[in-house]
Formats: structure tokens, C-alpha cells, sequence
């Protein structure tokens, strides 16, 4: 007696339980390329450092260069001048090369084109800044926030599944 409607109620809470997995992997690959875009901003901004960087030391070690052969400074000033300027420029390659390994990641969870990244990201880019959090204090989380947490669903469900299986195995051994 119930046991068709005990199974269907766990065959139920089982779809439900996979529709809420599903969409905790929909979140969590929104949260990865929202987490790689600001990387990615991060990652620029830096490489722009760099580069301004790598350029300044440039023009120290031509100054340098140009002191040393004048004879106001030491050969050895130039050399180590050289050796700044070029330190720079493989830190600043370095950068540019950790950024282009952030596109080839957004490339894989966006399922687009690298040439179509990086056209929207060049339009996307023209006036945005790396993302600066705003300032939130939270006293407690609302229970309507933890109702539409995916893993919370999920074992919400399993629960109704195992209750539904507990009550279609009940229902076998009656009569």
C-alpha cells in the first residue's frame, strides 16, 4: 500500500537532487570565469607595470651607458645599468606570458574562439578597471539565500529519496 507513490516520490526527489547538481556546476563554471576575468584584469594592469618598468630601466641603463663612456661613472655602474634594464624586460615578458595563459583558460570555459575573446575583451576592456569588492558587513545569511544553495537542494532531495525508498521497502513487506 503506497509503495508506487513512495517510488515516485524518490524517483522525483532523485531528478530534482541531479537538476540541483547541475546547476552547482553551472554556478562554480560562473564563478571560475568571473574569477579568471578579474585574474586576467589583475594580470594586465601588472603587465602594464612591467613594461613601463622594463622601459624605464632601458633609459637608465642608456644614461648610464653615456655617463661611463664621458668617464663620470664606472664601467662596472653601465654593466650592472644593463643588467637591470634586461632583468626588467624578462619580468615583464614573464608577466605578459602569465597573462596569455589566463585568455587560454577563459578560452576553455567560455567555449569561445581566442580571436572572439579577445575582440570582446578588447571592447569590454576599453573603460573597465580591475574590480574593487564593495564594502558589505552581513550580521547572518538569510534562510531564502540558503534555499537556493545547489548542494543544500541536493541533500534536501536525497533526503525525500531515501524517505521515499524507505517507504516503498516498508510497503514490500506488507501484504
Amino acid at each position: 500500500f503506497g509503495g508506487r507513490a513512495a517510488g515516485e516520490r524518490a524517483a522525483q526527489a532523485r531528478v530534482s537532487s541531479a537538476v540541483a547538481q547541475a546547476q552547482g556546476v553551472r554556478a562554480a563554471v560562473a564563478a571560475e570565469a568571473a574569477a579568471s576575468v578579474v585574474a586576467l584584469r589583475s594580470c594586465q594592469a601588472l603587465a602594464v607595470q612591467a613594461a613601463d618598468e622594463a622601459r624605464s630601466r632601458d633609459e637608465t641603463a642608456r644614461l648610464t651607458a653615456l655617463t661611463a663612456r664621458a668617464g663620470f661613472s664606472a664601467p662596472a655602474d653601465a654593466a650592472l645599468a644593463r643588467a637591470s634594464a634586461a632583468q626588467a624586460r624578462a619580468l615583464a615578458q614573464a608577466q605578459q606570458a602569465s597573462c596569455e595563459s589566463l585568455v587560454k583558460s577563459l578560452v576553455e570555459l567560455t567555449a569561445w574562439t581566442e580571436a572572439e575573446l579577445r575582440q570582446r575583451w578588447a571592447l569590454a576592456s576599453a573603460t573597465a578597471d580591475v574590480p574593487q569588492p564593495r564594502a558589505m558587513a552581513m550580521s547572518q545569511v538569510p534562510a531564502d539565500l540558503l534555499q537556493q544553495r545547489p548542494d543544500l537542494i541536493d541533500a534536501a532531495q536525497a533526503v525525500i529519496a531515501a524517505a521515499g525508498e524507505h517507504e516503498v521497502a516498508g510497503a514490500a513487506l506488507r501484504p
